[in-house]
């Protein structure tokens, strides 16, 4: 418990000092929704209809964290069959 809450409580203090631990994204109204990012904690998934941009989404922002240094991969549905 006392990990734990020590993680927490740094957590808390870079948030005061404006550190954000999540993976922010190219689009700030997202991060600012998100509470700066997609956290370490969070499992997202995008969806849509076909046709509507969910690859060109994925690929630009990975671009983003790459050029930051991440590591990226990506799964899409069309994968499936290989």
């Amino acid at each position: 418990m006392k990990q734990i809450t020590a993680k927490a409580d740094k957590r808390l203090d870079g948030f005061l000092h404006g550190e954000n631990p999540g993976l922010e994204t190219p689009w700030p109204e997202l991060d600012n929704l998100c509470r700066g990012g997609i956290q370490e904690s969070e499992l997202w998934g995008l969806a849509a209809i076909t046709k509507h941009g969910k690859s060109a989404w994925m690929k630009q922002w990975a671009q983003m964290l790459g050029t930051k240094g991440r590591r990226v991969l990506i799964f899409t549905r069309e994968m499936s069959e290989i």
